[in-house]
Formats: C-alpha cells, structure tokens, sequence
C-alpha cells in the first residue's frame, strides 16, 4: 500500500504541474480544451482527497495497533506523524 501511495503522490505532483502550463492557455483554445483542462483539475482535487483519506486510514491503523501493546513496548501514539505506511 506504501509504494502505491508514494505512486499517487507522484501522479498527482505531475498532473499538478501539467495543469499550472495548460491553465494559461484555456482563453487560446477551444471549449473541448477548457473541459479537459476542468476535468484534470477536478481529478487532482479528487486524488488529494484520497491521500488525504489514506493517510487518516494509515494513523489510525498505527494508533489502534499501538494501542494494543504494552507501554515497554512501545505503545505511544502517532499523532502529528507522517503516513506510517510510506515505505
């Protein structure tokens, strides 16, 4: 689950870029260019909400696993942690 995190992270860095370099360009072209430029804009928010879903997932995962063992062996919390899940 971790490397296809780290994929979607990637994805969406370059879907994001891709859209910074065709956003300028949506008063040159055409409507159908203006709705494909909307539509990966709506993909990118659609992605960062899974991220931010997975990482949610991901803590609460870790924390509800910490919570079952004892304090010598570590049971502390993970809150403020980056996705544990990340490789």
């Amino acid at each position: 689950m971790g490397y296809a995190y780290e994929d979607l992270l990637q994805a969406v860095a370059h879907a994001e870029h891709a859209l910074a370099v065709l956003d300028p360009l949506q008063n040159t072209r055409g409507p159908a260019f203006k709705a494909q430029v909307a539509s990966l804009g709506g993909l990118i928010l659609y992605a960062r909400e899974e991220l931010a879903r997975a990482d949610r997932f991901a803590v609460a995962l870790a924390e509800k696993a910490h919570a079952q063992l004892p304090l010598s062996a570590g049971g502390h919390s993970f809150r403020g942690r980056k996705n544990p899940l990340l490789p």
